[in-house]
């Protein structure tokens, strides 16, 4: 859920990027106000945002800025400054639109998608304000085991209504622009059977897209990794180097927790002390848990592994999302787990916090 929670909360500032092109060339006239801004500050467009590379820069000048190009692709944009202290989203599109920069918000208008993507901004702010302060909280030093899960639990169900208005957006305007871009960004909202329907309302043109391609052969996939199905053998090295094959440590146990995670993602970090818990409480009654680490870096994978308490089996190939099980379980968000038996049957997916305890405790009884 890392992914999907950041980009979530963070959506009025900036999500995942992507561009598709279209036939016919169009005038796009980006015209801004900034009041915290000063003279002579510069501003950044890009639609990179691993690099951040520029396509195009504003120079600030009595509170305005403006950008103009002609635009040949629909794409979400990065507006940043120098400082990187500003990070403001919105959809590049043809037409004239218009921003209006805060401190702490962005209000886009002027074109279709850009409308719609302020109509549900304004939904989802309130819910983004009250799931950072839970965040923070979280992460406050002297909390309590106890405070954190039920804080946790808050946050869950606030991330749940954030993906609620995600997902009846990108019900109402299948078949547009702002659709398509939700579509993409979000499609791990989406059960298979809906993904389908929604891409299938798709024009012609879209589905062509790169993007939409990907997420079909995606969902043949996962066709093949759903609840029910064996979830295969793999084999990856663990901390000391030594390859474990997963289905070797799932036969010990009758009930393994695939967790999926990363050193650097926050809601993982947040998540573990009630993993240890649960571990603790149920090991001797036949509970194991994989780590599947999406890190780069064995320093900060293992300085995380023995910072957290996290005494089961641990294995990665360093290779960040590129996880070559994460790819095969199409896991684009994290933490995520996977529940399986002692056969290797997948029991469910997607489980977290008192969910997922509730669960294995069902299991184990």
């Amino acid at each position: 859920m890392c992914k999907k929670i950041a980009t979530l909360l963070l959506l009025t500032s900036f999500c995942s990027l992507f561009a598709a092109s279209s036939c016919q060339q169009h005038h796009m006239k980006i015209e801004g106000t900034c009041e915290h801004l000063q003279d002579g500050d510069t501003l950044f467009l890009t639609n990179d945002l691993n690099r951040l590379a520029p396509i195009d820069t504003a120079i600030v000048k009595d509170g305005h800025f403006s950008f103009s190009s002609e635009a040949d692709s629909v794409f979400t944009c990065l507006l940043f400054n120098r400082q990187h202290e500003l990070y403001r989203m919105f959809i590049a599109e043809p037409g004239h639109i218009l921003l209006s920069l805060t401190a702490n918000d962005i209000k886009v208008a002027g074109t279709p998608a850009n409308d719609q993507l302020q109509q549900m901004n304004e939904q989802m702010a309130p819910v983004s304000k009250q799931m950072s302060a839970i965040y923070k909280e979280i992460q406050s030093p002297g909390i309590s085991a106890a405070e954190i899960e039920a804080k946790k639990t808050a946050f869950n169900k606030l991330g749940k209504q954030m993906e609620q208005i995600v997902k009846d957006h990108a019900r109402k305007h299948a078949g547009t622009n702002f659709g398509f871009i939700l579509l993409s960004n979000y499609s791990e909202l989406f059960e298979p059977q809906e993904l389908e329907e929604l891409m299938a309302k798709l024009p012609a043109n879209l589905r062509q897209r790169s993007i939409i391609k990907r997420l079909a052969a995606e969902m043949e996939a996962q066709k093949k990794t759903a609840e029910g199905s064996p979830m295969g053998d793999f084999t990856q090295n663990d901390l000391q180097g030594n390859p474990q094959s997963l289905m070797a440590e799932v036969k010990k146990h009758k009930v393994t927790i695939i967790d999926f995670w990363a050193s650097w993602c926050g809601p993982c970090r947040a998540d573990m002390p009630g993993m240890v818990s649960l571990y603790a409480e149920l090991k001797d009654k036949g509970l194991g848990i994989i780590g599947i680490s999406f890190d780069n870096n064995h320093d900060s994978w293992s300085r995380a592994v023995k910072d957290l308490g996290m005494t089961w089996m641990q294995v990665s190939d360093l290779q960040g999302w590129q996880n070559s099980i994460g790819r095969h379980f199409s896991v684009n968000s994290i933490p995520h787990t996977m529940v399986v038996d002692q056969k290797g049957i997948i029991l469910k997916k997607g489980l977290r916090g008192e969910e997922l305890s509730n669960y294995v405790r069902d299991l184990l009884k």
